[in-house]
């Protein structure tokens, strides 16, 4: 019963130790995320993020005020550790770039489609037209032979009299 007893006893301070730095860990990270969140650019009340509005090519206001509060956040953490601070209008700059490029492309989309689509329409128009030409042409050989054979047959001797007057 002795060895357990002295087992604790010697856990003790290692447990208190443990402890220690873990407290010594969290409690100046959880003053400095107080600190941060009411010293973050915005003031105190923290902002609310403004939902988009627009359509998938151009940028809306709120996804410009957006922008800019996520680099101001971002920029205060950066000035904390000393680094470089990032530029909110070179990224907007970056985004317009990439949708105007996106627009680009997908105009020429929709040209060469209305173009495809305009084609097929004048490619059927013409079968329609030649086939009806076919169908009228073959119905007139048709008369023609039909005509051909329905005549009388003309008697040699009657053929030379025709010819000679």
């Amino acid at each position: 019963m002795v060895a357990p007893v002295a087992a604790a006893a010697a856990a003790a301070p290692a447990a208190g130790n443990v402890l220690t730095r873990f407290a010594g860990a969290l409690v100046p990270n959880l003053i400095a995320e107080i600190a941060g969140g009411f010293l973050r650019p915005g003031g105190v009340v923290p902002s609310t993020a403004t939902m988009p509005v627009g359509n998938k090519y151009n940028l809306s206001a709120g996804e410009v005020q957006n922008i800019v509060r996520m680099a101001d956040e971002i920029n205060f953490r950066r000035r904390m550790l000393g680094l470089e601070e990032i530029d909110p209008s070179q990224i907007i700059g970056d985004i317009v770039e990439t949708n105007r490029l996106l627009m680009k492309e997908a105009g020429e989309r929709e040209y060469a489609i209305e173009q495809l689509r305009q084609q097929g329409a004048i490619q059927s128009s013409l079968a329609n037209q030649i086939g009806a030409g076919l169908s009228a042409q073959g119905g007139a050989t048709q008369q023609m032979i039909a005509s051909t054979l329905q005549r009388p047959n003309i008697d040699p001797a009657d053929a030379e009299l025709a010819r000679a007057f």
